[in-house]
């Protein structure tokens, strides 16, 4: 019964989903380091601390290459302009946005209980303030917020429900 609701569920959201997200959407994606994110969360131990088991853990990695970058670039480009997602590429590979994404990375992995050895970056006031002019922006509220995160988790859902169905 649960895999029948998982299929219906991605059946639903693939129909509502674009097939073909711009260069700009998908490197929006790429510079967020979105797929890395969905990684640790699939390799993550389970709430009883238990990691997946190797053979599963393989076919985690092997069916999660390259495949969220698509959905969630074409989810992106449905709930942001041309402009957002230009404004958000140039904040993501500034200094400070990388920064911001390395610090939700290693956050996310330690709240996981992945063992990481990357260190969180230390904000300069620079960086303080490019981070809170980039929250307080249109764009970066659409991304962090509206409907371009709702959208985006809606993705990551889908992607997730379809690797974990297909590796068991």
């Amino acid at each position: 019964m649960r895999n029948i609701l998982v299929l219906a569920v991605v059946a639903f959201l693939q129909s509502c989903s674009a097939t073909n997200p711009s260069t700009d959407a998908v490197k929006l994606v790429e510079v967020m380091q979105i797929e890395d994110v969905l990684k640790i969360q699939l390799l993550a131990p389970d709430s009883h601390g238990v990691a997946p088991p190797p053979n599963k853990a393989a076919c985690l990695r092997r069916e999660s290459a390259g495949v969220m970058t698509s959905a969630i670039a074409a989810a992106f480009q449905r709930e942001l302009t041309p402009e957002d997602i230009t404004f958000l590429i140039r904040f993501y590979e500034s200094s400070s946005g990388r920064k911001y994404t390395k610090k939700a990375v290693v956050t996310i992995s330690r709240q996981l209980g992945v063992p990481t050895e990357e260190q969180i970056p230390v904000y300069a006031r620079e960086d303080e303030q490019a981070i809170a002019d980039f929250v307080q922006s249109d764009a970066g509220r659409k991304i962090t917020t509206g409907g371009a995160a709702r959208a985006m988790s809606l993705a990551i859902f889908e992607q997730s429900a379809k690797i974990t169905y297909r590796c068991g």
